[in-house]
């Protein structure tokens, strides 16, 4: 019944996504009273299994709605990680990315997935797990520039925009997590990386000075509009990086030959 329910509504809900119904009443009221209550555990997504978030939460949500995660960074990651690459998933999350990479780089390839609070890293892990991904290395800390306990927002509404910046503690409760630094976890030359570290991406990259003179190729979800952006921008022009706005989120960055 549960899942006939979820099926139904979903079905009603899918053809508004992205047209503003969420943010109505009657929206908000289909998506709190049967929506989440009906949520199945998991989806079967890009041929693997994955484990979701139990309450409200966009990434999870997304994927029961639209069968897909960021169509196009989806679509370059996948073109542009190759068997035997080693990669970073900065922000992994659930571990959408992570099993997306882990199955790209093969058995010869390593996955670093570093994601700081413990109910999305619980799910990252059994995720992990559950695929069979052997070549990836968890890692539960947030990524900065140095390294030490750092305060953390989690926002129980959207799990996946849980963020260390402070301007983001009205969003939820108040933990401590421990901080670290990509150069610090991050052994040897790097080929690709995800980042996507809600607000912090400039910490996290300044954190990763030696891995930018090698990293070939990086996705990074930093907003044109975002107060930092011109000084992420300069920091990966001054490390020979070439950048394409991929669209209002996100950026590609393939290192100058």
């Amino acid at each position: 019944m549960r899942k006939i329910l979820f099926t139904t509504v979903n079905g009603i809900l899918k053809p508004f996504k992205g047209k503003g119904l969420s943010k109505t009443k009657i929206g908000k009221f289909i998506y709190k009273k049967f929506f989440v209550p009906n949520k199945p555990n998991y989806i079967e997504v890009e041929g693997f299994k994955l484990y979701l978030h139990k309450g409200e939460d966009l990434l999870s949500d997304s994927l029961l709605i639209s069968k897909e995660y960021e169509p196009i960074e989806t679509k370059i990651i996948k073109g542009l990680v190759k068997e035997g690459d080693v990669v970073v998933d900065a922000g992994a999350n659930i571990g959408y990315y992570t099993v997306l990479l882990s199955r790209a780089v093969g058995p010869s390839g390593k996955v670093y997935a570093f994601e700081p609070g413990k109910e999305c890293f619980d799910l990252l892990k059994r995720n992990v797990e559950e695929n069979g991904c052997k070549n990836v290395c968890l890692i539960n800390k947030a990524l900065s520039n140095e390294e030490g306990d750092i305060k953390f927002y989690v926002n129980e509404k959207d799990m996946a925009s849980s963020s260390i910046l402070e301007e983001t503690s009205h969003l939820g409760k108040e933990v401590i997590v421990k901080g670290t630094t990509l150069d610090k976890e991050v052994i040897g030359e790097v080929d690709f990386m995800k980042m996507d570290i809600e607000g912090a991406e400039l910490d996290g990259l300044l954190g990763g000075k030696s891995l930018l003179q090698t990293c070939k190729r990086m996705v990074i979800e930093v907003p044109e509009d975002r107060r930092d952006f011109e000084d992420i921008k300069q920091l990966l022009v001054e490390n020979k990086y070439k950048i394409e706005r991929l669209d209002e989120g996100n950026i590609l960055c393939v290192k100058k030959e």
